[in-house]
Parts: structure tokens; sequence; C-alpha cells
């Protein structure tokens, strides 16, 4: 993902031009069961599960109610209970 300008210049990002490259991870039944993404610079680095990922396949301390990163509040788990074709 692109972004040509950042309505906000201390927010993402310093500068114009900058982006997130988004990953999904899917499992043997081709469903999401993580969304990885990270700034381009290389900053902001997140991943949360999917609720297709097994619970014992996640980190034993996981919040499933909220991810904090670079002091931004994500979803812990994102309940999906949509089926991938």
């Amino acid at each position: 993902m692109h972004l040509e300008q950042v309505p906000l210049r201390w927010h993402l990002t310093g500068d114009r031009n900058g982006g997130f490259l988004v990953t999904a991870t899917f499992n043997s039944k081709s469903q999401p069961v993580l969304i990885t993404s990270v700034h381009t610079c290389g900053c902001f680095l997140a991943v949360v599960p999917i609720s297709f990922l097994p619970a014992d396949a996640r980190l034993a301390d996981w919040d499933d109610d909220t991810c904090e990163v670079y002091g931004e509040t994500l979803p812990g788990l994102i309940d999906c209970d949509c089926t991938m074709r």
C-alpha cells in the first residue's frame, strides 16, 4: 500500500511517499491465520493473529483483546468466520 501523502506528518511517517507492506499467512485449508504489516522504512511491525490460528499456536501470554504497537492499539485477534476459496 503506497501513500503519496500523509494527512498528519507526525503520524505513520515524517515524509511523503511512505507505505506499508502487508502479508497474509494461510494454513493448509487456505484460511488466513496471520496478518503481518510493516512500514516500508522497517518500523511499525505488527503481527495480528486471525481466529483460524489455533490458540495453542499463539504465544502463551498473548492478549486476544488488544495489541499495542508503537502507541497504536490494534485488535489482539481478528475474529474471522469467513470461508476463503
